[in-house]
């Protein structure tokens, strides 16, 4: 039987991956963070392992590797953008165990980890269908349409995120933070759709 890791088993993804995983006759090993009491679907993988936090980095790559070598996993599937980050260095070492990760590739992964250069990108494929965002470091506070959304141009989720009402408050957040640092974009009101594409690169479907 082929043998998965499924890291971030506490996430709100995990049950969905662990039950399709299962469903194809995958052994799935579980690992989060957090201990097995407190995971939920800690009793629906076969094995589960506590493991660091991926902020500690060599710790949490020795760890998953010797993880890997233990259950004799194929592959990783990795839920959260701070493993997928710290995993996205260390491709080589994976390799070399023969374990896949099942992730974007690195150049994807690293285009959409930053903010401005994913906005240039979209607008030169897409023109007028993204955001318009400025670097802070580079926009001129007096031009800047507010209410303003700041935040680092490499973060995660709302992760850092600061609204900014006018430009006295952009006086004071300029003040106290690198600007160097984040992307400012005018805040728009509406519904938030978030939509995922899984598509595979042989069949096109």
């Amino acid at each position: 039987m082929r043998t998965v890791i499924v890291t971030a088993i506490g996430s709100f993804s995990a049950d969905i991956v662990i039950k399709k995983c299962r469903e194809n006759g995958i052994r799935v090993i579980g690992c989060d963070v957090y201990p097995r009491e407190w995971i939920a679907d800690a009793g629906n993988v076969e094995v589960f392992y506590q493991v660091p936090y991926a902020t500690d980095t060599d710790h949490y790559i020795g760890t998953m590797m010797s993880v890997c070598r233990k259950e004799g996993a194929e592959a990783v599937i990795p839920l959260t953008d701070a493993e997928i980050d710290v995993f996205n260095l260390q491709r080589n070492e994976f390799s070399e165990i023969n374990v896949t990760l099942c992730m974007s590739d690195k150049a994807c992964i690293g285009l959409c980890r930053d903010k401005m250069e994913l906005y240039r990108y979209l607008e030169k494929h897409m023109e007028g269908t993204v955001i318009p965002t400025l670097r802070l470091g580079d926009a001129d506070p007096d031009e800047i349409r507010y209410p303003a959304v700041c935040k680092p141009y490499n973060g995660r989720s709302s992760q850092g995120l600061k609204i900014v009402g006018s430009r006295r408050e952009m006086e004071g957040f300029l003040g106290e933070t690198d600007p160097a640092d984040y992307i400012v974009q005018p805040m728009i009101k509406g519904n938030v759709v978030t939509v995922d594409v899984v598509r595979s690169p042989e069949q096109g479907t």
